[in-house]
Formats: C-alpha cells, structure tokens, sequence
C-alpha cells in the first residue's frame, strides 16, 4: 500500500502538519508519497528532504516569535518532541521581510496618479531563502532532489490555472526543473500580501487559491491511499467578525476554498480536520502550540476511526 499524505495551507497554522505527521508515523504509517500547498508546501517539502518529525521541529522553532507577557508553548509534550525545548525567541529568525518603501510608493501613486504597481506588501526573498538553507542542508536544490515523490502546487494568475511542482512527471503543467525553494515560495504567494513570484512565462501565487488539498495530484504521482490534512476552518469564521485586512482576505478565499473542497472530498481516503482557531495568518507566535494541537487532533482521529478499518471497506 503506497500512502501519500496532502497538506493543506493555512498560514501559521501550518505547522500543525508536523504534529500529523507524528502522530501517523507513531501509528505505524509508512508515508511514500507527500503533497503541500502554502505553508502546507514548506512542511511537505522539508518531509520529503528526508526531515525527521524532530527535525521539522526545530526547524520551526528557530522562527517562532514570542509575544509580549506570553510563554511560548511546548508541543507534542511527552511524545519525544524537540520543538521549543531550546527556543530562543528574542533571536527568533525572520522571514517576513515587509516592503515599506513599496508600501508608501503606492500610497503616492494611488493618490496623485490614480492607479499603482504595487503587488503585495511581503516579497518573500527572507522566506525563500530560509527554506533553500533548510532543504540544501539535505542535499536538496532542485524539485528533482527531493528522496521522496512531492507535488506542490501555485496558481498562475495570468492564465487562472493550477501548476504544479514536482520530481514526477505526469502532466503537461508539470514543472521539475525548477529550485526547490522557489517552488515553495510561490505556492506560499498569498493574493494581496505577498509578491506573486515570477517563473518562466508564469506568474504564480498562492496554490490554496485553486488546489488547497491536493489529494488528485497526490494519486497521479503513484499514491494509492490518500490522508487528508484540512487546516482551514471556515465554520469557526461565522461566530466572529473579521478584525483586520489579513482575516478579510483569508476568510474570503477560504470561502472559496470551502465550497470547491466540498467536491473533492470523495477523493479523500482519510481526513484529518484539526480545530487550531484564533491563529491569524502570519501570528509565528503560535507555530510550536499548532504542533500540539495537529498532534492531538490526529492522536484523536486515528484513535475513534482507525485508518486500518477505512482502508478495509475501500478494499471491499
């Protein structure tokens, strides 16, 4: 049985995927074949680097910021997690590298011109080079390195299809010559705050933005049963109101996401849903207590509905 995994974006939630993964591989899962969108393409693409779950998070902790008058969490506790045992958060690394200058410019060219090239206000350059630092210290730099088969999709907005990354071929919009850490940043360009990232004759933004879980990519590449992980939580957004233009767009486009997702879940073998609410897209503070709680929730899951009778009435 060949067992692929696909993650779904989420932002800062996303790093609740390496308590999943924990979680399964306690289980006994043996994972063959990963996909990730966004934040979701980062914890794929390190897993399939040949990252232990330990080492996925210390990866993490190295950028968990700590806010003010509160302790930072440690994850998985009692489960052999390493995340956040060691942190230093004064020192937190960053990998938000906010466009100021661009940010006035467009606020000059929108009033005295009327119209601006302003593209989003994060450029991404600090993210996309942590992620080459990570990935190049497992040998990987191109798609083609990764030990493990991965599909990471992005959206091009110019022609408002999926493309996809991978070290498989399979389809016509498959690229597999491209560097790892770029295929990474693009599916990870969320509209309006980050800068669409620029590849070949594409223009590329989020992945979320069409294939937030891409479990159908997932089966081309050789998967035979699917797990799911849906970190999106678009019932929670009715019981509150959105307090900032970050929550407006994400909520808008989980929205969407929400009802294309209804659609696909038939292609899902297993679903893991963790509940990770009140964690805004961008809040690094809360990367080591979304691990805790993808743990709990898959710990959970796996423990009331085990894969193991899923998989026997797929077969019969």
């Amino acid at each position: 049985m060949q067992v692929g995994v696909a993650l779904s974006g989420g932002g800062a939630k996303g790093s609740a995927h390496i308590g999943v993964l924990r979680a399964l591989e306690e289980t006994g899962v043996t994972i063959s074949y990963v996909s990730g969108t966004s934040s979701g393409s980062i914890m794929a693409a390190l897993y399939a680097a040949g990252y232990t779950v330990d080492e996925m998070e210390e990866a993490v902790s190295q950028f968990v910021k700590k806010k003010e008058n509160k302790p930072t969490e440690c994850a998985t506790a009692g489960s052999g997690s390493a995340c956040c045992h060691s942190v230093n958060t004064a020192n937190a690394r960053k990998i938000i590298d906010v466009d100021y200058l661009g940010a006035l410019y467009f606020l000059f060219q929108s009033i005295f011109f009327k119209f601006n090239t302003y593209k989003g206000f994060v450029k991404g350059d600090l993210l996309r080079k942590a992620i080459s630092e990570l990935l190049a210290a497992k040998g990987v730099h191109m798609m083609r390195d990764f030990k493990k088969p991965i599909v990471i999709p992005a959206m091009d907005i110019k022609s408002m299809e999926t493309v996809y990354f991978s070290n498989r071929t399979y389809h016509s919009n498959v690229i597999t010559n491209i560097p790892a850490a770029e295929a990474v940043t693009a599916s990870c360009a969320f509209p309006g705050v980050f800068r669409p990232r620029e590849v070949g004759k594409y223009l590329l933004v989020d992945g979320g933005v069409l294939d937030n879980l891409p479990i159908e990519a997932l089966r081309l590449i050789g998967a035979t049963y699917t797990v799911g992980v849906q970190l999106s939580d678009v019932m929670d957004y009715t019981k509150k109101k959105p307090v900032n233009f970050l929550d407006i767009v994400d909520r808008s486009l989980n929205a969407i996401r929400y009802k294309y997702e209804n659609l696909t879940d038939w292609m899902v073998d297993y679903m893991i849903n963790p509940e990770i609410k009140n964690v805004s897209l961008l809040d690094l503070s809360e990367l080591c207590r979304c691990i805790e709680l993808g743990y709990e929730a898959a710990k959970k899951r796996l423990k009331s509905v085990p894969m193991v009778k899923v998989l026997a009435k797929r077969i019969n």
